[in-house]
């Protein structure tokens, strides 16, 4: 093997490692440079900026490998759904009452409120857009990733009205107000992309064919908005005013969900041969959003649980990249059967 194609090969297996630390790494750079600080804001927009339309051209041409025909129920996916949604439920509920019951456990849970609010962030922020571009890298069904991206984020839209104003009270917040801004603000990076795919589908099959004739792309435009979405989380991390207990506990909330819906999900979809769809469809996190929630809906303390599950989330990406580019003999496109 030539020079040129270990090198490809070689940063293929690392691209993701490269962009964890490459945002970090960029964030960290400019609060220890001073003489960096007078372009911070414009930097800081510039960043957040390229975020939506990076996100945007990934799920664009990832949609494109998908027909609309693709994209109904499948059975394995009651299941991650329900545990979601039944441990969200459960952790509002014992935070809830937390504020009048007696009893050592609920004194726990009080001193230990902005733990088990970052845990429940993590349960109920629905999936990452980007589960799509990752669960077909790793030999999974993109379609079903994406229709499970689609239920769970139409679910959040109308749990997180009714239950977090009951956890944290907010005055002049109405249900149906909630619901809308929800919608506007997870829906539009998600339908768009799939209808301008369908329609290249419908009208352009030339330009379809030269996107299916590059899979890889979307795969490195994931890589880049990765550099962005760690370099923003990094930044809300060192930016973190709320104490070094509470900042670990934080983190500790965010391996936990992390570990334990990628885990659950895995063993989930193994029952129904979807062990790498249902796991990554249920761990992959849209964690711009669990920021944005934490701050809107929660103590904006508990947004920084975001940040962490960030990087937690694309640890295990960089791990399972590296061992599938060690196995050469599997076939692909899928390793998951119909």
């Amino acid at each position: 093997m030539s020079f040129r194609n270990r090198l490809i090969n070689w940063l293929k297996e690392w691209m993701l490692a490269l962009a964890l630390a490459a945002g970090a790494g960029i964030c960290l750079l400019y609060y220890a440079t001073p003489a960096l600080h007078g372009i911070g804001p414009l930097m800081h927009k510039a960043i957040a900026g390229a975020q939506p339309v990076l996100i945007f051209v990934m799920l664009f041409l990832s949609f494109c490998r998908v027909a609309p025909g693709d994209l109904r129920p499948h059975r394995w996916q009651v299941a991650p759904l329900l545990v979601q949604v039944g441990i969200f439920i459960a952790l509002c509920l014992l935070l809830i009452l937390a504020r009048t019951a007696s009893g050592g456990f609920f004194e726990w849970i009080r001193s230990h409120e902005i733990f088990v609010q970052g845990l429940l962030l993590c349960f109920i922020t629905p999936t990452s857009n980007s589960c799509v571009v990752i669960t077909a890298k790793l030999g999974g069904k993109a379609s079903e990733a994406a229709a499970y991206t689609l239920f769970i984020n139409l679910i959040v839209s109308f749990l997180i009205p009714i239950f977090l104003p009951l956890v944290h009270p907010m005055e002049g917040l109405s249900f149906g107000g909630a619901v809308l801004t929800i919608l506007g603000r997870v829906l539009p990076l998600l339908i768009a992309p799939l209808l301008l795919a369908f329609f290249v589908r419908w009208r352009f099959p030339k330009l379809l064919a030269w996107i299916l004739r590059h899979p890889d792309l979307p795969f490195y435009l994931w890589s880049l908005l990765l550099v962005v979405s760690i370099c923003l989380a990094t930044r809300v991390v060192v930016l973190f005013d709320g104490g070094r207990l509470i900042l670990a506990e934080l983190a500790v909330a965010a391996l936990v969900a992390c570990a334990f819906q990628l885990r659950t999900g895995r063993r989930i979809g193994r029952r129904y041969s979807r062990e790498i769809t249902a796991g990554l469809s249920m761990g992959q996190k849209n964690t711009a959003f669990a920021m944005w929630l934490g701050l809107t809906f929660l103590n904006p303390v508990v947004s920084v649980v975001g940040g962490f599950y960030s990087i937690w989330q694309n640890i295990y990406n960089t791990r399972q990249l590296r061992r599938l580019s060690r196995r050469k003999a599997v076939p692909a496109p899928s390793r998951e059967r119909v």
